[in-house]
């Protein structure tokens, strides 16, 4: 009985570092107020090889909103970890052509070959808002892989950008330019 015991808690154990994948959304830390700058959203499987991952929405905070959408799909997919990137012939799933506010979803692919693995999946615009010192956040929501093991999707948990608006030049340097006419005078 012990040992059937201990050999549970092993198989739990195992199970349970298996679902430690995330969907990690890359770009720059800090942009000017209505940037249009690029994100990429990486796929870490675990390790694992996958039949292809899906994204309920992109989501974002704080104002911004998404970048222009070219139609096309290779423009957005990316094939570095095995995935169709959206050429001609491939099944890439993308219903937010036209959405203009975050969020932004769904999208999703499956390997162009036989399975997949981990790697940058996706890319797209989002246009910084125009509040100069502040920060905004763009994640993922509902992120998941299809497992090669088990044929069933495997949640992804969700690794922020924080992405920081400077505050423009010219509002420094006249902050700057004013400092000599604080000084006292008798």
């Amino acid at each position: 009985m012990k040992n059937l015991l201990v050999g549970l808690t092993i198989a739990l154990l195992a199970a349970g570092t298996a679902l430690g994948a995330t969907m990690t959304v890359k770009g720059p830390a800090s942009v000017d107020p209505g940037q249009e700058f690029m994100i990429v959203v990486a796929l870490d499987a675990d390790g694992q090889d996958t039949i292809g991952w899906a994204i309920e929405a992109i989501n974002a905070t704080g104002g911004a909103t998404p970048g222009p959408n070219t139609g096309n799909d290779a423009d957005y997919y990316l094939a570095g970890a095995g995935y169709d990137n959206g050429a001609v012939g491939s099944n890439p799933v993308m219903t937010w052509a036209s959405q203009t506010a975050f969020p932004v979803g769904q999208m999703g692919t499956v390997p162009s070959g036989d399975f997949g693995g981990s790697g940058d999946i996706f890319q797209m615009p989002v246009i910084a808002p125009m509040t100069p010192d502040s920060f905004f956040d763009v994640f993922v929501v509902n992120g998941a892989y299809g497992s090669a093991e088990t044929y069933d999707d495997m949640p992804c948990q969700s690794v922020p950008l924080t992405v920081y608006v400077t505050p423009e030049p010219v509002s420094a340097l006249l902050l700057l330019a004013g400092l000599p006419m604080l000084r006292r005078r008798r």
